[in-house]
């Protein structure tokens, strides 16, 4: 019996978890550009059959630096945003947040934020 209700939990916890899969991640790695002022990030993505696009706003954070900037929907497999910054930015280690605003077939939208450390090149 213990078990029984353990697996439906369990079940039912999975089934709770939003499909956040479309969009989700960072590339691990981003490029420096404009004197280090700002910074190319990107990630992969796919559309579910009732998302019609999205739009992502991405941040990063480096040694007191930071910086944010908005992408719009892409054609082909990935998303990419510039951010800026007057700050300026180097090689090495990075935090990353996005918030990915899905916008879905039906006229509705569903927000997914995420966060990552990536590799300043």
């Amino acid at each position: 019996m213990r078990r029984s209700v353990l697996l439906i939990l369990a079940v039912a916890m999975i089934l709770a978890i939003p499909a956040a899969a479309s969009v989700g991640r960072f590339s691990p790695t981003g490029k420096i550009v404009q004197n280090g002022t700002s910074v190319k990030v990107s990630g992969p993505y796919s559309l579910d059959s009732d998302e019609a696009g999205f739009v992502i706003h991405a941040s990063l954070v480096q040694n007191g630096s930071q910086a944010s900037g908005d992408s719009s929907y892409l054609t082909g497999t990935s998303w990419s945003a510039t951010v800026s910054s007057t700050g300026s930015f180097v090689a090495g280690s990075a935090n990353a947040k996005a918030t990915a605003t899905v916008y879905k077939s039906d006229g509705t939208t569903e927000s997914y934020t995420w966060t990552q450390q990536i590799t300043l090149k």
